[in-house]
């Protein structure tokens, strides 16, 4: 599968949270040439992240609340 070389895709992070018994994970996906990281959490908040590489730049939506944090 060559179109696949240039992404790296891994899971960072899987876990149970046992206060909120909802499973965890956050799946990532890079581009090497770039170093831009875009991840996707799945927890009981329904957090949503992305890093943009070297920029340092993080953006993250809290769930139904539509709170964004950078």
């Amino acid at each position: 599968m060559t179109w696949f070389q240039p992404f790296v895709l891994s899971l960072v992070e899987g876990r149970i949270d046992k206060d909120a018994l909802a499973p965890s994970a956050r799946l990532a996906l890079g581009w090497r040439s770039t170093g831009a990281q875009l991840a996707l959490d799945w927890r009981s908040t329904g957090l949503d992240w992305a890093r943009l590489g070297s920029t340092g730049l993080d953006w993250a939506r809290l769930g139904s609340t539509g709170t964004r944090l950078a």
